[in-house]
Parts: structure tokens; C-alpha cells; sequence
């Protein structure tokens, strides 16, 4: 993606994008094709005429778009947008130019337009990357062993994912509109630490989208190590991967035995950027890494599995949040937290039943194996403090279904034993848009996890108020490190499109720990 200054706007099939004070999306701005003496409140019959013209000769359209001065919110600007977006990737392909005819500040110009951004591309149900894992492709037949060793070997899927998040395609799949085709062009250049920033965080939210949308298959925890991996590389971020033997050496048991029903490799993914090292502080972001959650041996119904490729979307959320924050050069000291596997059913699986062991030597009684999360979460949380000295833990994870019943799929849920992460966060939503509500967090409710047999149950037995007990067992683990908890399973993914996220991944959590990380080490 590349944006243009006003100075390179010689360019064919622009269309222009007109701000104004008042209060809503123009309606009768496509009346201005049929009838030229359109009368505007926005702007006069020569004005309005001038304005058209210039956008049908380079081959686009006119959208008169109107700001409420008195209503600049994130939520607002992302709702206008959204009917500017839809009304957009009907035309045919084209550039797009942004004309600001307000006062707005360079930081409102920029959230104008990453709003725009963020609305634009929709989830196709049949477009994934068409990549299975290896054991998949392996092929008996001699002929195609030779023409797949003949011919130039595909760029992996973690390569092939990178470079979506900066080349997304737009629409339902008919059209070949592109971010790259689709340059923005301001009427004032920002600045460029802004402009940065504005393609970092599209491209991250894009990144964490495709990586919830791709489907289990494709996506093994091996594969979400390569996506981090790449990542590293590409925004100088140090990564470590941990395999099975590396993963058991260091003792963690509860992610182990979640594991160890599937065929595919578990793996720890590490990532450390350290932007400040002035600062004695280190911030963890820790992602609920699931690539896929049958339940176990307490199974789903078919209709409840269906959707849990998505079930890894906290560490979708993590690894492009990092990635932004390595590419805007944020003063911060982040480190990223993975624990990927599969929950699955097999001779090897752990049963409801069981006493397991963990990372900090508590013993898990397993009331139900379909609340692993939690156990794959404790081990990380675990390792945040024992092995990578943080200073602050935050967790993101689709972790119950009692939050879709409590807040359904408008509002994130928020836990938090302290105060200074959870001002981070309300500051960090001021600037995302995203709604989170902060529930309780006393102490009376971790007594529901209590065992006779061991130190602690992985789930209260559906005796109510199912989220703040599953964060009170993620923070018996986090050894009194001040702990910020986000159960994002109401908001990660949709069936269908609402005013703020596409069909498919929303992206949630990217730009929220972006602002999070960002605040809390502010002077």
C-alpha cells in the first residue's frame, strides 16, 4: 500500500472523498450524477458541479462525506466509514482521494482514515490460502515428486500471509481491488511517524483477520510459529520457538497434556521487542493459541466446533500487536506469549477426570477437557514470570461461553487485579473504539475453583459466573504479577457483518494492546 501526497494525485480513476461538519453520510450525494443543479448544503452549484467533475474525468465518483464536529468518536468514525467502505468496493477498481475541507488534527486525519481502512476488506468464505501442511501434500507418485523438484517451490504460508496483510483483496472475491491499487491520497501530508503508523496497525489488524479466518488444516500451531518466525525477521523482533522436548524441559505439564491428543506438535512461541531499554519494565502479552478446539473428551456439539479454527484468536491478536509496535518503533518493552496446540480426541487425550501437574507445580483437576484453554494459558502465564521476569501480564483469549451470554457479541470482558493496567486499557479503547466492560474480580469468586483432590479445578462445574472464575484460574498461575485478563469469544468472530467488523475475524485485540502497551509506558 502506498499513500500518496496531494503533489502525486495525476493518476486515472480517482475518486474523491469531500469532509464536511455536518452529520451524517450524504444520502443524496449520488443525486449529483442525475441533476446538476444539485443543491448542497455542503457546498454551492459551482462548487458541487467542480467537484463532480473532476472525479468522473479521472474516471470515479463523488461521495460527499459528512463528520459531526460535536462526535469525532472511534466508534462513530469507524460506523460512518463503513457506509463509505460498502459504497466504495461496489465501483470499479480505483484510487482514492481524501479531501479534508474541515479543521481536523493530523491525529484525527490519520484515525479518519485508518477507520476507512479497517472497514474495507470482507471476508470471503471460500478464499483461504489453498496451503495444507506438509504430511497433506506428500505425493507417492514418482512423475510428481520430479515436476514439484522442477519447478520453483511456492513461497510459504507464512510468507504468503505477510504479504496478504499489505496486499488484502477487497470485496467478495469478484473483484481485484487491492490495497495496492487502492492508494489514499490526503489533501495535507501527515506526518510520516503517522502515515507509519497508519499502515502498521491496518496491516496488523489485516494479519490477525487472515490468521483467525484460515482454517485448522492449514494453521497448526507449526505453521503460527512460522507466521511469528517471519514476523521476527521482517520487523526485527527476537523470536524463540520451544518444540515438545524444549516445551517438557521446562516443566509445562497442563499445556503438554492438552497437547498430547493430537497428531500435530504443540509449540511455544516467544517474541521480545524491546523498544526502551532505559526502562526496567517489560509488559507480557499473553495469546490463547488454540489453532483448534474439539473439546475433547467433552465434546462439542457440531454446530459449537464448527467455528473453533478460530479458537487461537488471542494469539492473533498478540503476534500482529508486537508486529505493529516493532514497525512504529514504539518505546516499549513487549514480550509475546504462545502456547499453540490442538485439543483433540485420541488413545492419548487426557480425560474429565484426571489430575495433572503444571509449569508452577500445581496439581489441575480436570473437571471438563473441553476448558483447555485456561490450562495451556496457566503454563504461559507461568513462564511470563518464572522465566521471562515480566513486570505486567495481560491475557487474550476466547475463553468462555459465558461471556457471549453475559455480553454478547458487541463488548470484550475485562478482568484485572490492578489499577494502572486497567487505566491502560480504558485510555487504549478511547482510542481503538472498542467496547470492553470491566466485570468483578473478588476474591470470593476463585473459591468456586477449588478441589478435594488437588490444588485447583480447571472449571467450577457450571455453577455460574463461568468468565470471572476461568481469570481467576488463569491468575492462580501468574505468581502476584499485576494481571489484566480479556475473554474475547463474543467478539473474535462473526457469521455476518455488523457495523464495525467484517464476516469472518473482526481482529479484535491488535490495535487494543497496541494503545495498551503504548499508555502504559507513558511517562
Amino acid at each position: 500500500m502506498h499513500i500518496f501526497s496531494k503533489k502525486e494525485i495525476d493518476q486515472a480513476q480517482s475518486l474523491v472523498v469531500v469532509f464536511s461538519e455536518l452529520s451524517e453520510l450524504d444520502k443524496a450525494a449520488a443525486e449529483i450524477k442525475e441533476k446538476a443543479d444539485y443543491d448542497s448544503e455542503l457546498f454551492t452549484k459551482k462548487e458541487s458541479l467542480q467537484l463532480y467533475r473532476q472525479a468522473l474525468a479521472a474516471g470515479g465518483d463523488l461521495y460527499l462525506l459528512r463528520l459531526d464536529p460535536d462526535d469525532r468518536s472511534n466508534r462513530k468514525l469507524q460506523k460512518t466509514f463503513n457506509s463509505l467502505a460498502s459504497a466504495f468496493l461496489k465501483n470499479s477498481a480505483s484510487d482514492l482521494q481524501f479531501s479534508f475541507l474541515t479543521e481536523l488534527s493530523d491525529e484525527q486525519k490519520m484515525q479518519s482514515l485508518k477507520a476507512f481502512l479497517l472497514a474495507l476488506p470482507a471476508y470471503n468464505p471460500h478464499s483461504t490460502s489453498g496451503f495444507k501442511p506438509d504430511k497433506d501434500q506428500k505425493s507417492d507418485n514418482k512423475e510428481d515428486k520430479e515436476a514439484a523438484e522442477s519447478t520453483e517451490a511456492p513461497a510459504s504460508l507464512a510468507a504468503r500471509l505477510l504479504a496478504a496483510a499489505g496486499e488484502l483483496k477487497l470485496a467478495d472475491g469478484e473483484s481485484e481491488k487491492t490495497l495496492k491499487n487502492m492508494a489514499l491520497i490526503q489533501e495535507s501530508d501527515l506526518s510520516d511517524d503517522m502515515l507509519t503508523e497508519l499502515i502498521a496497525l491496518s496491516s496488523s489488524v489485516y494479519l490477525g483477520r487472515e490468521l483467525v479466518n484460515e482454517r485448522a488444516n492449514v494453521m497448526t500451531p507449526t505453521e503460527l510459529a512460522a507466521v511469528a518466525h517471519l514476523v521476527g525477521e521482517q520487523s526485527g523482533i527476537e523470536v524463540e520457538i520451544f518444540e515438545p522436548d524444549g516445551i517438557r524441559e521446562l516443566g509445562m505439564e497442563a499445556f503438554l497434556n492438552v497437547a498430547k491428543g493430537s497428531d500435530e506438535e504443540p509449540r511455544l512461541i516467544v517474541m521480545r521487542y524491546r523498544g526502551k531499554p532505559d526502562s526496567d519494565k517489560t509488559l507480557a502479552l499473553v495469546g490463547k493459541g488454540m489453532m483448534y478446539d474439539s473439546g475433547g473428551y467433552g465434546i462439542k456439539t457440531t454446530q459449537g466446533m464448527y467455528s473453533m479454527f478460530g479458537d487461537m484468536a488471542g494469539s492473533a491478536a498478540v503476534i500482529p500487536a508486537i508486529r505493529a509496535l516493532a514497525e512504529t518503533k514504539a518505546e516499549v518493552n513487549v514480550t509475546v506469549i504462545v502456547a499453540a496446540c490442538e485439543n483433540m480426541i485420541s488413545g492419548h487425550a487426557y480425560r474429565n477426570g484426571d489430575i495433572i501437574g503444571s509449569m508452577l507445580g500445581k496439581t489441575i483437576e480436570i473437571f471438563s477437557t473441553d476448558a483447555e484453554g485456561r490450562l495451556t494459558l496457566a503454563d504461559a502465564v507461568t513462564y511470563a514470570w518464572q522465566k521471562e521476569k515480566v513486570d505486567y501480564i495481560v491475557d487474550i483469549a476466547t475463553l468462555t461461553g459465558a461471556v457471549v451470554v453475559a455480553l454478547g457479541n458487541l463488548m470484550t470482558a475485562a478482568l484485572a487485579d490492578d489499577e494502572q493496567l486497567w487505566s491502560a486499557l480504558e485510555k487504549a479503547t478511547g482510542t481503538s473504539g472498542d467496547l470492553v466492560w470491566r466485570l468483578p474480580f473478588h476474591e470470593e469468586y476463585a473459591e468456586q475453583n477449588k478441589s478435594d483432590r488437588a490444588d485447583i479445578r480447571n472449571t467450577s462445574g457450571g455453577v455460574g459466573a463461568g468468565t470471572i472464575t476461568a481469570g481467576h484460574f488463569v491468575r492462580a498461575f501468574t505468581g502476584n504479577t499485576p494481571f489484566l485478563h480479556l475473554d474475547i469469544a463474543g467478539t473474535a468472530y462473526s457469521e455476518s457483518a455488523s457495523d464495525r467488523k467484517p464476516k469472518g475475524a473482526s481482529g479484535i485485540g491488535v490495535e487494543l494492546l497496541y494503545n495498551l502497551s503504548k499508555e502504559l509506558f507513558k511517562e
